[in-house]
């Protein structure tokens, strides 16, 4: 029995079924009975109604017109093994994909960049970390390789699987070398509880001559202190001092302080800021200013914590997370006369508070009883919001 032309152009048939779909899945499935199955084979068809249930998660729909066109056609081109795969995308089913790809090698369709890409995205978030590995190596052979946002991914996957000779890969083949793309591979690590490893990835890298400045240190050197691997920070901290003429230094500075700060090391911390405020400019840096005011409130050493505020507002201007740190500790410690002086200071300084700001003073007051002050403060929230 002869198939019957449908007087649909692609362009009618894309716009028609896009709407289907996305009022029911059961107008798209009368589409592809009525519209598809009952016409010349176009592949594009297929495609469009592949890629549509794909968007709107209807994975196994998708999936059921692949099988549609497979049956129709032994001539399926790349295009279509893109749709396909972006369904398996959607789907995350890795098994699935690999099965794909197989079939694609068995049909001789050549695979673009975009569906290594895709499958090794597939892949990736599946956990398969030695088949990632294998298709990263495929790839190369074509002069592929995978984006910064994919590289990302792998590295931690890799890293959690202590796959530390792959995680190389990327720097020996050029592909982890930007260093803000570094300094967002190495924090995971040492988050992984595997800095040392980290930094003999950046060894190797100042080996084979990629930039690594003091981001990337600051970066790993945060990742140790997130996870209280003090002692490792300052190893990877000592091995950064050792270098020569090293950009963005004041970067680890910056993280080595906010180690010692979060640790509560007084000490330390005021020698490294020391050292930071010798090798390094200060203006501007307002957040190892931050870390040290945080740091005194914390251990109660309000005069400490006033005077480096007060250094704060000569080399970087005044800050509002700077007063609500003050704000808080002196409420905390039911300084309020204190605290409400810096609220009239900030005002003087142009600086708006924030919530927090508010809260802790409400907070404040109404731990001390007194009812009044705290619903003075807070009306005087209320106006300032009506405000602005």
């Amino acid at each position: 029995m002869r198939k019957r032309k449908v007087a649909l152009s692609k362009e009618g048939f894309e716009g028609l079924f896009e709407l289907g779909v996305s009022k029911s899945v059961e107008i798209g499935g009368f589409l592809v009975g009525e519209v598809l199955e009952k016409s010349e084979f176009e592949e594009s068809f297929y495609n469009w109604a592949i890629s549509v249930y794909g968007k709107h998660g209807f994975c196994e729909e998708g999936l059921l017109v692949a099988e549609r066109a497979r049956a129709r056609s032994a001539r399926l081109s790349l295009g279509f093994y893109e749709c396909v795969m972006g369904v398996y995308s959607v789907k995350g089913d890795a098994r699935g994909a690999m099965k794909l790809f197989f079939e694609m090698d068995e049909r001789g369709v050549i695979a673009s960049e975009g569906i290594y890409g895709v499958l090794l995205g597939i892949l990736c978030r599946a956990g398969w970390a030695k088949l990632c590995f294998a298709v990263l190596e495929e790839m190369k052979r074509f002069g592929f390789r995978p984006d910064e946002r994919l590289t990302m991914d792998l590295v931690q996957l890799f890293v959690k699987q202590n796959m530390g000779s792959e995680v190389k890969y990327f720097v020996e083949e050029g592909i982890l070398k930007d260093t803000s793309s570094l300094a967002l591979s190495v924090r995971p690590m040492a988050e992984e509880g595997k800095p040392i490893s980290a930094l003999e990835l950046l060894k190797s890298m100042r080996e084979s001559e990629s930039n690594v400045d003091g981001s990337v240190y600051a970066s790993l050197i945060l990742g140790c202190g997130k996870s209280g691997l003090i002692e490792e920070a300052e190893r990877i901290f000592s091995e950064f001092k050792s270098l020569e003429c090293v950009k963005n230094a004041e970067l680890a500075y910056t993280s080595m302080v906010y180690v010692y700060s979060r640790a509560e090391m007084r000490r330390m911390a005021e020698k490294v800021f020391q050292e930071m405020e010798v090798k390094t400019d200060l203006t501007g840096r307002t957040d190892v200013f931050l870390h040290m005011i945080a740091m005194y409130a914390t251990l109660g050493l309000f005069d400490d914590m006033v005077k480096m505020f007060e250094e704060l507002v000569k080399k970087c201007g005044a800050s509002v997370e700077a007063y609500a740190i003050l704000i808080g500790a002196f409420t905390k410690s039911g300084k309020m006369n204190r605290a409400r002086d810096l609220l009239l200071e900030m005002r003087s300084f142009g600086v708006c508070p924030n919530n927090s700001i508010y809260s802790s003073l409400i907070e404040g007051y109404l731990e001390l009883g007194l009812v009044n002050n705290a619903i003075a403060i807070e009306n005087e929230y209320k106006s300032v919001r009506v405000e602005s």
